[in-house]
């Protein structure tokens, strides 16, 4: 996501693999969270500082760090705490090529909430674009989705 919204507002593509393991990839958003949220690469080690999810559907928020890779450093492309993901997936009816919303609310703290959910793609109810195309030359989140559950 680019432009006025980026900087806020980033939009995960769930796939299959992502139901499976019970997690969301957070691969090429590493610039989105705070630098110091990334901790060593196991539990045992020193965690980063914990951000704040406020997840949609869940009485409670997650506190959560993102683990660095071993070898290399680099962010690990999910958060560390996962086991709430099972629960919002199943209260939402989450399904491959759905799209969820991870919201910055502030530097430590974001909401997650469903966006977009496929089958509202296929049927849509509510945009419809007559003889018009939207602006831009960038990739849609249908595009992006597509793609993503292709792979």
């Amino acid at each position: 996501m680019s432009g006025q919204v980026g900087h806020r507002k980033r939009l995960i593509c769930v796939n299959a693999s992502n139901l499976r393991a019970n997690h969301l990839y957070l691969t090429g958003h590493d610039d989105f969270f705070p630098a110091d949220c990334y901790g060593a690469p196991t539990a045992k080690g020193t965690p980063g500082k914990l951000v704040r999810l406020d997840v949609d559907g869940l009485s409670e928020p997650v506190f959560t760090d993102i683990p660095t890779e071993a070898k290399t450093g680099k962010p690990r492309r999910f958060f560390r705490k996962r086991g709430w993901v099972r629960d919002f997936f199943s209260k939402h009816g989450t399904r491959p090529g759905d799209t969820i919303s991870i919201e910055r609310i502030s530097s430590h703290c974001f909401r997650v909430s469903p966006f977009e959910a496929k089958e509202q793609r296929e049927s849509p109810t509510t945009f419809i674009f007559v003889n018009t195309k939207p602006e831009g030359d960038s990739p849609r989140v249908t595009e992006l989705c597509h793609a993503a559950a292709a792979a």
